[in-house]
């Protein structure tokens, strides 16, 4: 666009050689070809003008999606750790709950446990392994969306 102002710029010259003198005078005065060029000119500079605004308004969206997908990116990092980390927490939960039960099996075994407590214990691993269940999953699910993320 910068070319075509600067060449129709440097043209304008040429509507003042003309042979007719009502176009002489018109172009003298500022009307006839001279107007003509100079409202063509006035347009090109306009189309510039909007053409740098929408390129300025594209980059600006352009910066504001790279925020946007590297606040995405963080949440789901922050996730995928907090979900591995519970999920941690559980298994050492149950690693010991495990060794619990089998001491409560041995002393039952002796008459020292109640079927209370190991009916407890039973619950509360039921109850366990379905939060590492859940923490698994809520893992799983970020990296499906990390994954995704990438692919676009």
């Amino acid at each position: 666009m910068e070319d075509r102002i600067a060449y129709s710029q440097k043209k304008t010259w040429t509507n003042y050689v003309t042979l007719d003198p009502v176009k002489l005078l018109q172009n003298l005065f500022g009307g006839g070809d001279v107007q003509r060029d100079r409202i063509a000119i006035a347009d090109l500079e306009i189309k510039t003008a909007d053409l740098l605004a929408a390129k300025a308004e594209l980059e600006r969206q352009q910066e504001e999606e790279k925020v946007r997908l590297g606040d995405k990116v963080l949440r789901l990092l922050l996730d995928y750790e907090a979900a591995n980390r519970r999920h941690q927490l559980l298994s050492s939960q149950l690693e010991t709950l495990e060794q619990q039960r089998e001491v409560t099996r041995i002393a039952y075994k002796f008459d020292r446990g109640s079927t209370n407590q190991i009916l407890g214990m039973e619950d509360k691993r039921d109850r366990i392994q379905e939060q590492l269940v859940n923490a698994e999953i809520e893992r799983d699910e970020a990296v499906r969306e990390l994954i995704q993320l990438i692919k676009d």
